[in-house]
């Protein structure tokens, strides 16, 4: 399903019908019907924000990526069967989602990087990794809008600015720094690192 709704223009899947389609497929296991779509796309796609969408999609990617012993219940429970770990199930769901909810991809990147630029933020490393992954897995027209974002927001004049100390932009990333600091370019830089991380970066650029 990813795969097909991947390659389609967004005109074509962003359709009530498409939709409803995808929610049945989902809900096929009464037993786990949040194992691909998450609650607030089958039971409140209507009323659910856009905030709530995106908080709820990272918290599910990012538990289930990083478990100690058994994944969240909305996996899969025969998750060590399934054709996908429950990591790559959550996010293909997660991207299901995005690709024919109902706000625009340019919504969607900018509500993802508001969510990486809020403080307080409990968990930075999973966080930013989470909403990088999510990103990168996406179809170009996210990746496109998200790259000029960051390109616009990343003020290059502090690195050449003689006034300035470039090390507010490249300083060694901490949990503590990162949580303490309101510096935009600092939280742009490393959500981009996380993003070239899992990007194929020269299919993407060229």
């Amino acid at each position: 399903m990813y795969r097909m709704l991947f390659v389609f223009p967004l005109e074509l899947i962003q359709r009530d019908t498409v939709r409803e389609m995808v929610r049945r497929v989902a809900i096929l296991d009464p037993k786990h019907p949040h194992y691909i779509l998450s609650e607030s796309f089958i039971e409140r796609f209507r009323t659910a924000s856009i905030e709530e969408v995106c908080n709820i999609l990272i918290y599910r990617v990012s538990n289930a990526s990083n478990y100690k012993h058994q994944p969240p219940e909305y996996c899969c429970r025969d998750w060590r069967f399934a054709e996908m770990s429950p990591g790559a199930a959550v996010l293909t769901g997660a991207n299901i989602e995005l690709m024919i909810g109902k706000y625009s991809p340019e919504e969607f990147v900018d509500a993802f990087m508001k969510c990486a630029f809020e403080r307080p933020m409990e968990k930075p490393y999973e966080i930013l990794n989470t909403i990088s992954l999510i990103l990168t897995t996406l179809p170009s027209h996210f990746q496109e809008y998200y790259i000029q974002k960051q390109l616009d927001i990343i003020e290059f004049s502090e690195l050449t600015a003689e006034d300035d100390d470039p090390k507010k932009m490249l300083e060694t990333f901490s949990k503590n720094s990162y949580t303490a600091s309101e510096n935009r370019p600092l939280a742009a830089l490393a959500l981009l690192h996380g993003f070239l991380q899992h990007c194929p970066v020269v299919s993407f650029f060229f």
